[in-house]
C-alpha cells in the first residue's frame, strides 16, 4: 500500500503517473482524432462510450481488471483494445502455476497493492492479463498494451539524475485476489496482439522532472512518435520510440516490443 495511505507502505507514491496517462491520451485524440473521456477536476475515474481512464485511489486491482475485461466486451469483430498503464512493476513468486522461466510472475501495482498483513496479492499478474488477452483474440479482437513501468521489480522510476526508484522488490508468492472476467471466449478468432514496454527487465524506466511537472521518459516519447507519425505501423513507433529516448540521454533504457 503506497505511502500517501499507509505510513509502513513498501513503495512511494509515483509523480508522473497520472501525468503520463493525460499525455497519452492527449496524443490519441490529436493522432487519431478519438474523441475519449474527460475527467472533471479532482475525479479520478471517467468513463465515455471508447473509453475509461483510472488514476489515484480508483485504480485499484478489481477497478483495473473490470475496466480491461468491460472494453473487451463492448469490443466489436476487429477493433481494437488498448490497455495503458503507468506506474510501479514488480514481481511475485510463481510458486503455483510453474509457468514462468524466471520464477517470478511479473505484476503492475495498482493502488491498493501489497497493503500490510495481506494474506492476498492484489497485484495485477501477467498471467492473468495474457487471460484477457487470450479472450479477446479468441474472439477477433485486437489488444495492443502500452506499459510505462518495469515489471521485473528492477525499474526505477526518478527524477533527473538517481531520482526516485520505480521498481519494488519481488515477494514470495501470495494468491491472488480472486477476479473471474465474466466473457465468453467464443468467436472467429484471428484478434492479434502487440505490447510495448518502457524498458528491458533488468533495466530501469525514467520519468524527468522540470519544476513542478515530471513525465515518464517512454511516455514522451510514445505520444510524440504517435503524433508525429499516425500512420506508422507498430514497427515504426518502437523503431521511433526507441530513437528518441536515446536522444534524449538515456542510454541505459531500451523501450521493448513484441
Amino acid at each position: 500500500y503506497s505511502s500517501a495511505h499507509n505510513p509502513d507502505a513498501e513503495f512511494d507514491d509515483l509523480k508522473g503517473a497520472v501525468a503520463d496517462a493525460g499525455t497519452f491520451k492527449r496524443a490519441l485524440e490529436a493522432a487519431y482524432r478519438l474523441d475519449l473521456d474527460r475527467p472533471d477536476a479532482g475525479q479520478c475515474r471517467s468513463a465515455n462510450a471508447i473509453s475509461i481512464t483510472l488514476t489515484n485511489q480508483c485504480a485499484t486491482r478489481i477497478a483495473i481488471l473490470e475496466a480491461f475485461a468491460a472494453q473487451i466486451g463492448a469490443a466489436a469483430v476487429g477493433d481494437t483494445v488498448l490497455f495503458y498503464f503507468a506506474g510501479h512493476g514488480s514481481r511475485l513468486a510463481d510458486d503455483q502455476v510453474f509457468d514462468q522461466a524466471s520464477g517470478y510472475n511479473s505484476t503492475l501495482l495498482p493502488v491498493d497493492a501489497r497493503k500490510p498483513g495481506a494474506t492476498q496479492s492484489t497485484e495485477i499478474l501477467d498471467r492473468e492479463i495474457r487471460v484477457l488477452i487470450d479472450i479477446a483474440s479468441a474472439r477477433g479482437v485486437n489488444v495492443v498494451t502500452v506499459f510505462d513501468a518495469c515489471n521485473s521489480g528492477t525499474g526505477a522510476r526518478g527524477e533527473i539524475g538517481e531520482g526516485r526508484s520505480r521498481g519494488v522488490d519481488p515477494v514470495a508468492a501470495r494468491p491472488p485476489v480472486p477476479f473471474r472476467a465474466r466473457l465468453a471466449a467464443s468467436g472467429p478468432g484471428g484478434g492479434y496482439r502487440v505490447h510495448f514496454g518502457a524498458a528491458r527487465d533488468d533495466e530501469e524506466a525514467r520519468e524527468v522532472g522540470r519544476g513542478d511537472s515530471f513525465n515518464g521518459v517512454f511516455t514522451t516519447a510514445f505520444a510524440q512518435a504517435l503524433v508525429a507519425r499516425p500512420d506508422a505501423t507498430f514497427g515504426d513507433i518502437a523503431t521511433a520510440v526507441r530513437l528518441k529516448v536515446e536522444q534524449g540521454g538515456h542510454k541505459n533504457q531500451h523501450p521493448q516490443a513484441e
